[in-house]
């Protein structure tokens, strides 16, 4: 058996700010490797072919989630990660986005109100569980998609260095 210790605390520290301000997303490649560097659950290092787009997201219309499941019995650990964005308006686009991310296996990172950068879905991919595509009913209603992305993961979602996030987008935004 694995021997776990426990050797740091947790200092409170300062307020932050709830929310998503975009998620990048690419096909998942498993020939990608995420590597951590003397920090454990920071990654510094991106090698493979990783091509992400960037979804903007309006001010408290995002969210990251993440869950722990442990078999007491079994003796596995299970992190659950969600993520849920939205794409305003009714247009081609937005259709042929909504169509495309149903099909594809997923990596996804997601940047926080902090300035932090989740990946999710790294070592198994991320698919999407639901999406709405909808005109809403009365005249303030949202209209556009609210996409939910699951990743299942057999470590905790790791924070990526934020300088290496320009040589993973496509096509700033």
């Amino acid at each position: 058996m694995a021997t776990c210790i426990i050797d740091q605390g947790y200092d409170l520290g300062c307020f932050g700010s709830a929310g998503v301000s975009r998620v990048l997303i690419s096909t998942y490649a498993p020939d990608a490797v995420y590597a951590a560097g003397a920090t454990a659950g920071y990654i510094e290092t991106v090698t493979g072919n990783n091509q992400y787009y960037v979804y903007q997201q309006e001010i408290e219309t995002a969210s990251l989630s993440q869950t722990t499941s442990v078999n007491r019995q079994g003796g596995s650990v299970k992190f659950s990660q969600t993520v849920e964005l939205t794409l305003q308006g009714l247009n081609i686009n937005t259709r042929n986005v909504f169509s495309a991310l149903a099909k594809a296996p997923l990596n996804v990172i997601v940047e926080d109100n902090n300035g932090n950068y989740w990946l999710i879905g790294e070592k198994n991919g991320a698919r999407i569980d639901s999406a709405e595509f909808s005109t809403g009913v009365a005249l303030d209603d949202p209209i556009g998609a609210v996409i939910t992305i699951l990743g299942a993961e057999p470590e905790a979602a790791q924070m990526v260095d934020p300088t290496l996030i320009a040589t993973l987008i496509v096509a700033p935004v």
